[in-house]
Formats: C-alpha cells, structure tokens, sequence
C-alpha cells in the first residue's frame, strides 16, 4: 500500500473541509455576493482553521452584517481590502480571548474606514496586539493622553494615578514596542516642595538636580489606543 505523503494528506483535509466552510459562509454570501472573491480565497488559505472556529467565523460575519456603511461594495472589491481583510481573518481566528477577537474587530473597521489603507499601520497593531497581554491592554487603557514620570508613579498617585511602582517593567516592555515613547529631562526639584519642579541652575540649596523619565504615549500608540478603548 503507497503510503500517503505529508502533501497528500493535507490536499485530502482540504478537499473533505473546504465544501463544510464554504457551507457554512452559503446564507451571508448569498445577502453579500460581493465578498464571494474574499471568502473563497480565505478558503484557501484558511479552510481548515475555519471549519474547527465556526463560531468566530460568524462572529465576524455578524459584526460585517452590523455595519453595511463601513463596508460599500467598492471597499470591499479594492485590493488592499482585500489583502487588510485577509489578514485581519487570520489574526482573528488564532486570538485567544474575547477582549483580542473585539480589539481586531476595532482595527478592521477602522482600517476599512480608513481613506489611506497603506499607510494604516494594520501589520503593526497586529504584531503589538499579538506581544502584548490583558494587563498590558488595561494599563494603556489608563494611561491614554497621560504624561508621567517613572520615578515620581508613586508621587502622582497622590493625584488620582495609581502606583505604577510594580508595573515599571510592562511600562519598559510597551516603551520598547514603540507603543510609549519615552524622554529624559532633567530638573530642579524643590525639596521644600518635592512635587514642584522650579527652574534648572538655580542657587538656592534647598533644591536638587534630579534627572526624571517621562512616559507617554507614541503617534503610534495614540493611533493604536483608540482601538484599545470600546466607547
């Protein structure tokens, strides 16, 4: 008996998957027939991990189903949709978790709202997406428009932020993904007044050099949070 080759067997999951996905998208391609051309070619590439993931395939056919304005029969026939929405179904079926499936759904919508595909970071908010975890998530949801200082975090709780004291190396690791952006000043600080800064150079000895890094968030974190935050 020829034994089957690694090759012939995944011919042979493909050809005994492929008409069970293409089954399961039948009911929206007939409502949708412009995104037949899509589908069938995430057939092809995806044919197996959609059978085993129907219901994260219906899930995304709903949120499509939801917002007919953000997906005109033009966007969706242009190819760098098509390429945008390709990639964004593949991330979708390998997320692990409710809160990653909702945040891809965010970026796809505003990648096809988006008036410059190209220049839409979609490659990259994956990539962090896919490093980063829910602390991390829930950490960049706090800190948005905020600017601190990593060695004032425990000062500024007094000021309503909390104690970022234990999470300095989740703040380092989304510095180094360029999601914050990080800056070194150095100033007087008043040691009447510890949480005033007065002017560098000054004489008086009641004030000391201190050097400080300030965090916030990067252009592209900016961009990268508002998919983060479901308003």
């Amino acid at each position: 008996m020829k034994k089957e080759t690694k090759q012939g067997s995944i011919a042979t999951i493909k050809h005994l998957v492929i008409p069970y996905a293409t089954a399961l998208l039948g009911p929206f391609l007939s409502s949708h027939p412009e995104w037949m051309g899509i589908w069938y070619s995430a057939i092809g590439l995806y044919g197996v991990y959609m059978e085993y993931n129907q219901d994260k395939i219906n899930d995304l056919m709903q949120t499509i189903d939801e917002n007919p304005a953000i997906f005109p029969k033009d966007i969706v026939n242009s190819e760098d949709f098509k390429e945008g929405f390709l990639i964004s179904l593949e991330e979708f079926i390998k997320a692990r978790g409710n809160k990653k499936r909702e945040i891809i759904k965010r970026i796809l919508l505003g990648f096809t709202s988006s008036k410059d595909k190209e220049k839409f970071a979609l490659e990259r908010m994956y990539d962090c997406l896919d490093k980063i975890g829910i602390e991390h998530i829930d950490l960049l949801r706090f800190i948005q428009n905020q600017k601190f200082g990593l060695k004032t975090m425990s000062a500024s709780s007094k000021h309503g932020m909390p104690t970022y004291v234990s999470q300095y190396d989740d703040i380092k690791y989304l510095v180094s993904l360029g999601i914050l952006s990080s800056k070194n000043t150095i100033e007087m600080e008043d040691l009447n007044n510890p949480l005033g800064k007065v002017e560098i150079f000054g004489q008086n000895p009641a004030k000391e050099l201190k050097q400080e890094e300030w965090v916030e968030l990067s252009e592209f974190g900016k961009e990268f949070v508002k998919f983060l935050v479901n308003d």
